[in-house]
């Protein structure tokens, strides 16, 4: 197309060439006077292969120049010209804590922000494959609920998991947060009134005693390797120490993280009343990553019979206060790796066993308070840690099993209570 606007080139960044005849791929490069000079100009490269586009990001250049006595210096802090490209490199350094953003650092996991800005690119992808939206030169401001929609429209082309989805749209609205807040662009989050997919409440199941028997007695170094990863790379499932794994699990009734890296220097000894408990205290991960104040939260668990009998089968009396882990105290691996294995390798054994209902390794967590409800009832909540009954009502306790408090109703007459 003939170029209409002067100062507007063509140029290749291959050649470094304004009005090529290479083959290269093409983008545009605008160049302006210094209004009060005689030869100072202003250049600006704009990586679009657009004419339309590199117009309009050329007139708001010119623009932009006049209103800043034609400071190249001040145009990165523009916040019309803040691009999506720029948005999100500067959004990733924002929850990395880097640079001008460490006083905003809060104790986010590598695999929290990763998650986060795979959301956000996936927004894009399917911003570029809908408009050809070229993040490179596209104004962040300008993403409005046409883009939105379109968004909504690929949920339904790709039958996206729900709730999957409702994970993208509450990352993707983080970043528009940020670029309004941190990098003042005028503009309304274009997320913040969007109605999330309706998701099915999943049914809250726990693990029998003989499902879990029958995974423990799969369980060899026979036949244990299974195919994973995008090259099907056989991996060994079986580790010494994986079926102590599983049962620690199911004791303690922590998160996997927290259980796995247990170690003897966790367990207390408590004598109260002539009597002698133990204890298992460890800090509470998920809380400590969220809180603000940089303190940390410790939970406790109490050493019940079974968790008794399989830390003495482990050596309790003669390793109690050590510094070395509980389960697998020689691990090669490193401690997310090892983690990995351990969910890998129960799922395999379960379909090993030939167990057919949908159970993972954090279903043994469920059992477990599903198991302090059926005993404390409503009180349940202080014995596992969490902050309200609610939490494990709505997502931890097999509504199928009786509570402690139900089952004293049951003991009782109603009628006789009132005579």
């Amino acid at each position: 197309m003939k170029n209409k606007i002067a100062g507007l080139k063509v140029f290749c960044e291959t050649c470094k060439k304004e009005n090529p005849k290479c083959s290269h791929k093409k983008t545009y490069r605008g160049r302006t006077h210094v209004t009060g000079t005689k030869n100072k100009v202003r250049i600006k490269l704009f990586k679009t292969d657009k004419y339309e586009d590199a117009v309009i990001q050329f007139l708001k250049f010119k623009q932009i120049l006049k209103k800043t006595n034609f400071e190249l210096n001040t145009l990165d802090n523009i916040p019309s010209l803040l691009t999506v490209s720029k948005s999100i490199d500067e959004f990733k350094k924002f929850l990395s804590g880097d640079g001008q953003y460490i006083q905003y650092k809060k104790n986010r996991t590598h695999a929290y922000v990763k998650q986060v800005s795979s959301h956000i690119n996936t927004f894009f992808k399917v911003l570029k494959e809908k408009q050809n939206l070229n993040i490179e030169s596209y104004p962040i401001s300008r993403i409005g609920k046409k883009e939105v929609s379109l968004f909504y429209d690929w949920r339904l082309e790709s039958n996206m998991n729900p709730s999957y989805f409702n994970k993208h749209i509450a990352s993707i609205k983080l970043i528009f947060d940020f670029v309004i807040r941190h990098k003042q662009i005028n503009m309304v989050n274009p997320f913040i009134d969007v109605v999330r997919i309706p998701v099915e409440a999943k049914e809250i199941t726990s693990v029998t005693l003989a499902e879990f028997n029958s995974i423990l007695n799969s369980i060899s170094s026979d036949d244990s390797f299974m195919c994973v990863g995008v090259n099907s790379q056989r991996k060994n499932m079986y580790f010494n120490g994986i079926k102590e794994a599983f049962k620690l699990l199911l004791f303690v009734g922590g998160r996997l993280e927290e259980v796995l890296n247990l170690k003897w220097s966790d367990i207390i000894k408590i004598e109260q009343n002539e009597s002698v408990f133990h204890k298992i205290i460890v800090k509470d991960l998920k809380v400590n990553r969220i809180k603000k104040n940089g303190s940390s939260k410790l939970k406790s668990t109490i050493v019940h019979a079974d968790l008794m009998n399989l830390l003495i089968d482990l050596g309790l009396h003669q390793k109690i206060g050590r510094n070395e882990y509980i389960i697998c105290p020689d691990r090669t691996r490193n401690n997310k790796n090892f983690i990995s294995l351990v969910s890998k390798s129960f799922s395999f054994f379960r379909d090993k066993a030939g167990v057919r209902k949908d159970i993972s390794i954090k279903h043994l967590r469920k059992t477990y308070i599903t198991w302090v409800n059926s005993i404390n009832g409503y009180g349940a909540h202080i014995i596992t840690g969490h902050s309200g009954y609610e939490i494990l009502d709505n997502h931890y306790i097999n509504p199928n099993v009786v509570n402690g408090l139900e089952m004293n109703l049951v003991k009782y007459s109603l009628i006789e209570s009132l005579s």
